[in-house]
């Protein structure tokens, strides 16, 4: 959870400009669905809660 929260660039002002096309920002949301989906199915209460929300939203 806490890489999803630090965003693709580590720096709020940064993240307020990323654009999901960018290599790196695409990079980075595969790798932070993947730790969600780990910390989920171990568990952690807010990486499932997390989850519930993306699929709320989502669908």
């Amino acid at each position: 959870m806490a890489f999803l929260q630090e965003g693709p660039y580590g720096d709020a002002m940064l993240n307020a400009t990323a654009q999901p096309e960018q290599p790196a920002v695409r990079d980075w949301m595969a790798r932070s669905r993947a730790y969600v989906k780990l910390a989920a199915e171990n568990g952690e209460l807010a990486a499932i809660s997390n989850m519930s929300n993306h699929y709320d939203f989502s669908a």
